[in-house]
């Protein structure tokens, strides 16, 4: 009976298409017989005999242009023919035939490529998305793997990455509603359920295979959304955890009470609403001698994390972060006190399934202790805030800024007592303590000295249940990446959803039979990521810019739009650098550690380096822009001598003409007419009428000999302007290295002297 309503659905919208509205099978051509097995699939309908081997080709479209709506009705036909082709909702029929344009086959082709298998992305930056999608569709298994059911996996590989972003999710974070998020956007939205029963399932061809997000507010989310579709049929159990524990996962204090649950390193921590909550703890912690953290209970990047050494700087730090909300769309209505470990900081990013776990890379981390007078807010928010008439109070504290990682080479080759090795195998055993059971994390680890017994022990600083918040920046020293396993997941869980009968328990050696727990290096060569700091507001230098570019081991900018110049003169602004949100950019440096090391070096001094530090540059600046004024001081003369001037011409003229009748009222004239009426009544009262002409040649000829001179002595101070611009334009160019940043006022001096062209050309 289904499979009857689908076949005449289909014949209702064929009959549409070629009586309804002859334009639109005018322009598109449109295979009915593929539509039917999509659409029979999608029902849970029995598929053709090879459908398991060959996957339903998609309807190609010919489109050789767009046809117009004609008004309200036209689109309401449209979309009902649409919902009744593809059984989808009347809110995905209307969205998929705006973003096609009004092209109602290519909608619904749109709409029954969904019916295939599906991984959702939430919230993920621009560049993750473009990385992502080509490795989707790139990515080819024989290529990584050489025998990880190779065959099989080729036969069907077409997984669609869908995103869902920021703007689409944010109102539902905020409220923490997941379940209108699930009904509005999985049920009524782009997702239609499919039947829930065992013998719909099995004869489904598509389905969602995960929901995976790379942003902290996220997460929950996610957990809800894999934990719930399980339910509904629509998903294996993938990458999912449980929604029961998420806690455990995104609060940094409920993480350190877990993994002391499970006698593993942890760090004494308290959960608190305010500074008076707090107070005891943390002056606790610093009369036993240790220095004190507060930050949010969740969050990333280092964002209104604060280094404490005093009850005072404690109680400064709640300041800065109350009723604010993080840029990873957290709030900071409850904070952490807790004990400040000093060590080697360790990065390690995973991705698990099924409990099975594996590094796909490790970084060293260096994050330095920094004094800043600054609000700690970011200046979207400021001006929001300022539109309000809020105002946050400036002040001294000590943040923690991202100074650089250092990826772990051969980190197969280490010993297994190593450091490192040691790190990772603790970070293993903590995600099994935070039942972090599928998907990505990202965790920073230290090692601490044991006060007792001497020995470096790694404890977790904290987790973050999503991959990396930026694209990967090791990919080609290992093979793989966060990335790319979870693509390798989607796929093979999409065998699962083609065989829903088949045992969960082998999917828990998915990981470990195609990757090793530690990753291998494919070269000697190793990387650095370097974080730029910004002491002051100002301008990036386009000199300095192009200058790093240059360098023998930069391989490209990351975290930033550094690489595109905006506009003339200069880059961008460059807001001082307080967390790694603030950061203006970091650099992908690679190759041998010396050749990392010297360049590293040069970096940091161009960070710190100015115009005004090279006594050349700074006495070149300083010339050109005297010669500039003074350029324009006697311009400025030039011209008001040249108006004068054709002021006396056009009163000449007024009083020359024949209709002008000197009996009329004087101050109907403009003033420089009354002068010349004046100077003429009073030569007239002296009847002589040679001194009045030889009195206006005289006033002509000194103001052309002022002019002459003017016009002279302009050119002159021109011509030694342009020299100094040019002296100070070849002063600037050879500096070695230029500065990285300007500061406001050096800005002003450079645009002032007409040299801001040769900082962003």
């Amino acid at each position: 009976m289904k499979k009857i309503n689908c076949l005449s659905s289909l014949l209702k919208l064929l009959f549409h298409l070629l009586t309804a509205d002859q334009n639109v099978h005018k322009y598109c051509s449109f295979d009915v017989t593929q539509h039917i097995h999509m659409s029979s699939a999608a029902f849970g309908n029995t598929p053709p005999p090879n459908a398991a081997a060959t996957p339903p080709v998609a309807p190609q479209f010919q489109e050789e242009s767009v046809p117009p709506l004609q008004d309200a009705e036209h689109m309401a036909e449209l979309v009902s023919s649409i919902v009744e082709a593809t059984a989808c909702s009347l809110l995905s029929a209307e969205r998929a035939l705006l973003r096609c344009k009004n092209n109602i086959e290519a909608a619904a082709d749109e709409i029954l490529s969904k019916r295939g298998f599906t991984l959702i992305l939430i919230s993920f930056c621009q560049a993750q998305e473009v990385y992502f999608t080509e490795i989707f569709r790139s990515l080819h298994m024989k290529s990584f793997f050489s025998d990880m059911q190779a065959e099989d996996l080729m036969q069907q590989s077409h997984v669609v990455p869908y995103y869902i972003r920021y703007d689409e999710y944010a109102p539902y974070a905020r409220s923490k509603d997941w379940a209108a998020f699930y009904q509005d956007m999985i049920v009524d939205g782009e997702f239609p359920l499919v039947p829930h029963d065992a013998a719909g399932r099995a004869q489904c061809q598509g389905g969602i295979v995960g929901v995976v997000t790379a942003t902290d507010s996220a997460c929950p989310l996610v957990d809800y959304l894999n934990e719930r579709l399980i339910g509904d049929c629509r998903i294996h159990p993938s990458f999912g955890n449980p929604f029961s524990s998420i806690e455990k996962r995104q609060c940094k204090s409920a993480m350190h009470d877990a993994l002391h649950a499970a006698g593993l390193a942890y760090i004494r921590s308290m959960k608190v609403r305010s500074f008076e909550e707090g107070m005891d703890f943390a002056n606790n912690l610093l009369n036993t001698g240790s220095l004190v953290i507060v930050k949010p209970a969740t969050g990333a990047g280092s964002e209104f994390v604060t280094l404490c050494s005093s009850l005072q700087e404690v109680q400064v730090a709640f300041a800065l972060a109350a009723g604010l909300e993080t840029t990873q769309q957290t709030t900071t209505e409850w904070m952490v006190v807790q004990e400040y470990i000093d060590g080697e900081e360790y990065v390690v990013d995973t991705v698990s399934c099924h409990s099975a776990h594996i590094a796909t890379d490790v970084w060293v981390s260096k994050k330095v202790p920094y004094v800043c007078v600054s609000n700690r807010i970011r200046s979207s928010v400021e001006k929001e805030l300022a539109r309000e008439g809020i105002v946050r109070p400036v002040v001294s504290s000590t943040s923690l800024l991202y100074d650089r990682l250092d990826f772990v080479s051969h980190a197969t080759l280490q010993e297994t007592a190593s450091e490192e090795r040691r790190v990772v195998e603790y970070t293993l055993a903590a995600l099994d303590a935070l039942e972090l059971v599928n998907g990505c994390s990202h965790c920073e680890v230290r090692v601490k000295t044991d006060q007792r017994t001497g020995e470096k022990v790694p404890v977790l600083i904290e987790l973050n249940p999503r991959m990396q918040g930026d694209t990967p920046r090791s990919t080609n020293l290992v093979g793989y990446d966060q990335y790319i396993v979870l693509a390798y997941m989607a796929k093979m869980y999409m065998r699962a959803l083609r065989s829903p009968g088949e045992k969960i328990s082998p999917w828990a050696q998915v990981l470990s039979s195609g990757f090793p727990p530690v990753y291998p290096s494919l070269a000697d060569r190793t990387r650095c990521v370097l974080f730029l700091r910004v002491r002051e507001d100002g301008y990036i230098c386009e000199v300095g810019r192009r200058y790093i570019t240059r360098l023998p081991t930069f391989v490209t900018f990351t975290r930033s739009t550094i690489s595109e110049p905006v506009a003339a003169g200069f880059i961008g602004r460059a807001r001082k650098t307080t967390d790694l949100y603030s950061c203006p950019a970091a650099l992908i440096l690679e190759g041998s550690i010396e050749a990392i090391e010297a360049d590293v070096a040069t970096i940091r001094l161009m960070e710190n380096d100015r115009l005004s530090n090279t006594p050349q540059t700074r006495r070149a600046i300083q010339v050109s822009n005297a010669a500039v004024q003074r350029w324009r001081k006697i311009t400025k003369r030039r011209d008001i001598i040249d108006a004068q001037q054709k002021k006396l011409m056009a009163a000449e003229d007024v009083c020359s003409d024949e209709e002008l009748s000197f009996n009329q009222d004087e101050a109907e004239f403009p003033s420089p007419i009354r002068e010349q009426w004046q100077m003429r009544d009073y030569l007239e009262s002296e009847s002589d009428e040679r001194l009045t002409d030889f009195v206006q040649t005289l006033e002509r000829a000194a103001l052309e000999a002022f002019m002459n001179v003017a016009q002279t002595f302009a050119e002159h101070t021109r011509v030694r302007a342009a020299v100094s611009i040019r002296e100070a334009k070849a002063a600037i160019s050879a500096m070695d290295p230029p500065p990285l940043f300007l500061t406001n006022a050096e800005w002003a001096d450079v645009t002032g002297c007409h040299c801001g062209g040769i900082l962003g050309s």
